[in-house]
C-alpha cells in the first residue's frame, strides 16, 4: 500500500525576485538541491523520507523524487540493526562527515553510498529528523572487493604501509599466516612496533633504496621476526603506491628461509669437500718433509749412541795413557777439547732434545692425521660404519687452539660399536657443538678469570648411541630455549654467529641419520647437548631413546 505524501519543505516554483531579477536564498537552494549531482535527502524522526532530489531517485533506482516522498526510509536498508546503528552514531555525534553504507535499491540489488548526515533539530534542540548526501560509490566497492579476493588470494605475503610514517592499514592473508599476527594486531602499527625486522639496519637500508632508486626496490634481502620470536629469510620488492590520494608503500615478501637454510647445508657439504680435498693434499705434503725429519732424528739418535760410546773409549784410553812417557801433552790436549765442547752437558741434553723432537714431529703427524680424518668427504650417499670414539677424538684435536685457552677437556669414552654414518657431517656436528661450549664458557671466564670444564662422553644403549657434550657456561635462557634449533637463530652479538650451526646439527643428526640431538641447561650452571644415534640404520622398528 502506497504511503501518504507527509507534508514536505519542498518550493513548488521558482518566482520573480523584487530585487531585479535575482533569486531568493531558498530559491537558490531549491536550484541547488535539485540540480546536485549528489543525492540530497531529508526523514522526519519517525523515519519517513519527506524531501530528496532526483539525483538520490536514481541512486535507488527510481525515477524521480516523488516516488520516493512519504516512503519509510527503513525500505531502502538491508535490514533494520544497520538502520539502528547508524542513528544510533548520528545521535551521539549530532553529524557524521563520511560514512560508507550497503543498502537496497528499487530491485532488491545492492548500492553502495558514501555520505554525509546531520541532525536536524528544532528552536528547543529536539531532533526533528535527518538530511544527508550521497554519491554512489559501487563500482568503486566492487572494485575494492576484487582487488580484496586477488590481494588475499596471493600465495606470497603483502604489506601495505603509509609511505611516510610506516604504519601499516592492510595486510593479506599469506601475511598474516606467515607472521602469525590478526588483521587487528597489525592494522594501524608500524613495523618499529611490531619488531618486525629482525635487524633495523635493512629496514633503513631498504628505505634508503626505495629513495634513490625513485620508489621502487626488487628482490631486497632480509630477516624477518614472526610474532613467535622466530626469525625468517625474506626477499622483498616494494613499490610506493597512490592509496586514496596518500603516498604508501606495497611491500611482497617471499619466504626463503627453507631455501636459504638448503644452500646452507650444500655450501656446508661443498666446503666439507673442499677442506677434504685440501687436507688429504695437506697431509700428502706435509707427511713427506716430516718423514725425513723423523728419520733423520732417529738416525742421529742412534748415531749419538754409538758416538757416547766411542767416546767413553777414548776417555779410557786418555786415563790409560795419562802417566805414559811423552803422552802427557797430548792427553792433556784431548781433554781441554771434551771440556770446550762441554761434553758432560751434551751427553744428557742431547737425548732429550732427541725425544722432544721425536715428540714434536708425532705430534705434527697426528694433527695431520685428525685434520684428515676429520674433513673425511662422505664417498656417494650411502652410509659407512664408523667408530665415533675415534672421530671424536680427532675433532678435539682440531678444536684444541678454540678450546685450550678457555676450558679444560675431559673425556669418558665408552665401548661403541661401528655406527653407519655420513661422518664428514657428523665431526661438523661434533666441532659446533665444541665451539659453542667453548663460547658460553668464554662468556663466565671473562668474569671469573677460571677456566672452565668440557666432558665428552659416550655410550652404548642398547640400539642407539649417545655423545653427551657437557660445559660448565652460562647455560640457555629459558626464553629461548624453544628456539635454539631453528634457522638464523642466534644469541651471539653481530658478526659472531650465524644462527645455523644448530640447525644445521638438527638437520644431520635428526633429518639425515634419524637420530635424536636435545640438551639439558641450567642458567649459570651450563649446558649438556645429547646426539643419538641410531646402530642399524635399517631398521624401521627401533627401541625408544633411553632417558
Amino acid at each position: 500500500m502506497k504511503q501518504p505524501v507527509l507534508e514536505s519543505p519542498r518550493i513548488a516554483a521558482v518566482t520573480p525576485a523584487t530585487d531585479g531579477g535575482g533569486l531568493e536564498p531558498a530559491q537558490r537552494y531549491r536550484l541547488l538541491f535539485e540540480a546536485g549531482l549528489a543525492g540530497v535527502i531529508q526523514t522526519n524522526w519517525d523515519g519517513r523520507i519527506v524531501d530528496c532530489n532526483d539525483a538520490c531517485a536514481q541512486i535507488f533506482g527510481y525515477g524521480s523524487a516523488r516516488e520516493l516522498i512519504g516512503m519509510p526510509i527503513s525500505e531502502l536498508y538491508r535490514n533494520a540493526e544497520d538502520r539502528a546503528n547508524f542513528i544510533a552514531k548520528l545521535t551521539a555525534a549530532g553529524n557524521i562527515l563520511s560514512y560508507e553504507q550497503n543498502l537496497r535499491k528499487r530491485d532488491g540489488s545492492s548500492v553502495w553510498v558514501l555520505g554525509k548526515a546531520h541532525l536536524i533539530k528544532d528552536e528547543t534542540g529536539a531532533a526533528r529528523g535527518v538530511q544527508g548526501t550521497m554519491i554512489d560509490i559501487t563500482d568503486r566497492k566492487v572494485a575494492e572487493e576484487r582487488f580484496r579476493k586477488a590481494f588475499d588470494a596471493n600465495p606470497e605475503p603483502v604489506i601495505i604501509a603509509t609511505a611516510a610514517e610506516g604504519r601499516y592499514i592492510d595486510a593479506n592473508e599469506s601475511f598474516l599466516r606467515t607472521t602469525g599476527y590478526t588483521r587487528e594486531e597489525v592494522i594501524g602499527h608500524t613495523s618499529r612496533e611490531l619488531g618486525f625486522w629482525a635487524q633495523p639496519e635493512d629496514r633503513n637500508r631498504l628505505f634508503e633504496l626505495v629513495r634513490k632508486q625513485g620508489g621502487s626496490v626488487r628482490n631486497f634481502e632480509m630477516t624477518f621476526r614472526t610474532k613467535s620470536g622466530e626469525l625468517r629469510k625474506a626477499i622483498t620488492s616494494t613499490e610506493i603506491i597512490e592509496v586514496n590520494g596518500e603516498k604508501c608503500s606495497i611491500a611482497i615478501f617471499k619466504d626463503v628461509t627453507e631455501q636459504a637454510f638448503l644452500e646452507k647445508q650444500l655450501h656446508q657439504a661443498q666446503k666439507m669437500e673442499s677442506i677434504g680435498v685440501l687436507a688429504a693434499g695437506i697431509a700428502h705434503e706435509i707427511n713427506t718433509p716430516i718423514q725425513f725429519v723423523s728419520d733423520n732424528t732417529r738416525f742421529l739418535w742412534d748415531s749419538f749412541s754409538g758416538i757416547a760410546d766411542m767416546i767413553a773409549k777414548y776417555e779410557e784410553i786418555c786415563k790409560e795413557l795419562e802417566n805414559a812417557p811423552g803422552m802427557e801433552e797430548r792427553v792433556e790436549q784431548a781433554r781441554t777439547a771434551r771440556d770446550k765442547a762441554d761434553w758432560d752437558y751434551m751427553r744428557a741434553e742431547i737425548p732429550r732434545a732427541m725425544e722432544q723432537m721425536m715428540d714434536g714431529v708425532e705430534r705434527v703427524a697426528t694433527i695431520v692425521r685428525a685434520m684428515k680424518a676429520f674433513s673425511h668427504v662422505d664417498q656417494g650417499t650411502e652410509k659407512a660404519a664408523a667408530d665415533l670414539n675415534k672421530a671424536l677424538e680427532s675433532t678435539l684435536i682440531v678444536a684444541r687452539n678454540e678450546l685450550k685457552y678457555v676450558a679444560d677437556v675431559e673425556t669418558e669414552f665408552g665401548e661403541l660399536p661401528p655406527v653407519p654414518c655420513h661422518l664428514g657431517d657428523l665431526n661438523q656436528v661434533f666441532l659446533n657443538l665444541l665451539i659453542n661450549a667453548a663460547h658460553a664458557i668464554g662468556d663466565v671466564v671473562k668474569e671469573t678469570k677460571e677456566k672452565g670444564k668440557i666432558r665428552v662422553r659416550t655410550s652404548a644403549e642398547g640400539e642407539w648411541v649417545h655423545v653427551a657434550i657437557s660445559d660448565t657456561g652460562t647455560g640457555i635462557p629459558e626464553a629461548v630455549r624453544g628456539k635454539i634449533f631453528d634457522p638464523f637463530f642466534t644469541t651471539k652479538q653481530v658478526g659472531k654467529g650465524s644462527g645455523q650451526g644448530l640447525a644445521l646439527a638438527r638437520a644431520t643428526v635428526v633429518d639425515k641419520h634419524g637420530g635424536k640431538l636435545g640438551f639439558d641447561t641450567e642458567v649459570g650452571k651450563g649446558t649438556t647437548f645429547h646426539v643419538w644415534l641410531p646402530t642399524d640404520s635399517a631398521s624401521t622398528e627401533r627401541q625408544a631413546v633411553p632417558v
